[in-house]
């Protein structure tokens, strides 16, 4: 069974929410199994620092120094999904997210079986029918 992880953003904040969805999002992971970040709502040369982050704090809350930390590419990303054991699509800008994601309409199906979390744009990635205040709109 798939499992969504949906958080409204801010994973920043040190808080007990942040903590627990960084704990479940690796929870079901195995020893050596791969977490892939997803930054595509961002810019590109922004993704080593928010790998540093997110490394940051997924070591600081979830005590696992076990974990293949992979960083998402444009050229690899279906194979890096479906050898992903959880995957985080971190939030930035909605619209963005969305016109990468859909180069790859096979994308929900290999997720399928795993851990999948989003945060803000991340979310509504994941979503069938979201808000956009910048759009005005549901989509």
């Amino acid at each position: 069974m798939t499992k969504y992880i949906l958080h409204g953003g801010f994973t920043g904040t040190d808080n007990e929410l942040n903590r627990t969805f960084y704990q479940e999002l690796v929870k079901d992971v195995k020893d050596g199994g791969n977490v892939l970040l997803v930054y595509f709502a961002r810019k590109d040369e922004v993704a080593p620092d928010l790998f540093k982050e997110d490394k940051e704090r997924i070591l600081k809350y979830t005590k696992r120094d076990d974990l293949n930390l992979v960083v998402a590419t444009q050229d690899n990303f279906t194979k890096q999904v479906k050898s992903a054991d959880a995957i985080y699509i971190r939030g930035g800008q909605t619209e963005k997210l969305l016109s990468v994601l859909e180069k790859y309409p096979t994308f929900k199906d290999y997720i399928k079986g795993k851990t999948v979390a989003g945060s803000s744009a991340g979310a509504y990635a994941l979503s069938t029918y979201n808000h956009s205040a910048s759009r005005g709109r549901c989509a």
